[in-house]
């Protein structure tokens, strides 16, 4: 007889898609109450990924920011991996304790900033434009 955990599995993302690891490690929310299972994968995992994801071919490079900026979208108005928005940012203030505030800050700029990807990357653009993309009160990082 197998028990069904409640808890969110973050099983790790390989070129084959969802790998769920032998190896798992219980996140605690808080309150030290367990959350999640998050999958850790050997360093061979890691290098075969890596090795796979090198020798994709690319998107053209239009496609890829359409997918960039789609992601973006997804990430802060659909559910991704079992969550809803609302629960994932449940999720990050309860694992992390940052305010409900901090979350919608962050899903917003992530929204801005992968639609404005394209420009981000451009070297005569790339200071103004990730500048004009942080949300306010946002630090810059170096």
């Amino acid at each position: 007889m197998s028990v069904k955990s409640d808890l969110i599995r973050l099983d790790a993302l390989g070129p084959s898609g969802p790998y769920r690891s032998r190896n798992i490690q219980t996140v605690h929310d808080i309150h030290g109450t367990p959350y999640a299972e998050l999958s850790l994968v050997p360093p061979l995992f890691v290098a075969r990924t890596m090795t796979a994801l090198r020798k994709a071919d690319p998107l053209p490079l239009e496609q890829r920011l359409d997918a960039i900026a789609r992601a973006g979208r997804a990430f802060a108005t659909e559910t991704v991996g079992g969550l809803s928005v609302s629960e994932y940012q449940h999720a990050v203030c309860r694992v992390s304790g940052l305010p409900w505030a901090t979350t919608e800050a962050a899903l917003d700029y992530t929204v801005r900033y992968t639609d404005r990807a394209y420009l981000s990357s451009q070297p005569s653009h790339r200071s103004a434009d990730t500048a004009a993309a942080r949300p306010p009160d946002t630090p810059q990082l170096r």
